[in-house]
């Protein structure tokens, strides 16, 4: 009756002992087989409390890294948004300025043209963005100006004047 009432998770690796006097000639009895089986349940016990409580430092863990990731991300999306809005007022003052202005990435591409380019070459906004250089306008004129491109594409200033067609 006291192994029932002192029975707690603190106590699960103390082996319940029956109080007789042990005795060599005695066979082991069916109380001796009830403690045999308490003194594995308890272990098993104290071993399933172990593994919870690894679990639940695992879950807080991996709680606190969702929240920082959480934060990181909400801190990207701002920033991204900020950044948006910014490209939106260049996007705004580029299709506004008279000068024919064009984007390209490092594979030669145009991704970017304003309107003015597009009415000084009388083409359509989707006949010339996606589409490359050689695409347009030749292989003899890409490699003429290459060089140029990717001195500007390398961020150095280029000062460079041509008249060119598209095919």
């Amino acid at each position: 009756a006291n192994f029932a009432r002192e029975a707690d998770p603190a106590h699960m690796g103390t082996p319940l002992q029956l109080a007789r006097s042990p005795r060599m000639d005695r066979p082991r009895d069916e109380l001796d087989q009830m403690v045999d089986a308490f003194n594995d349940m308890g272990q098993r016990i104290g071993r399933d409390i172990e593994k919870r409580k690894l679990m639940e430092r695992q879950l807080r863990d991996s709680n606190a890294d969702l929240k920082e990731h959480s934060r990181n991300l909400e801190r990207a999306n701002r920033r991204i948004q900020r950044q948006t809005r910014q490209l939106e007022q260049y996007e705004k003052i580029v299709s506004a300025s008279g000068e024919l202005i064009s984007m390209l990435d490092r594979d030669y591409r145009y991704r970017v043209v304003n309107d003015t380019y597009l009415a000084y070459h009388g083409r359509q906004r989707s006949e010339i963005e996606g589409a490359s250089v050689t695409d347009l306008m030749g292989a003899d004129v890409f490699k003429s100006i290459r060089i140029k491109l990717d001195q500007c594409l390398a961020g150095k200033g280029v000062n460079y004047q041509g008249i060119f067609s598209f095919r």
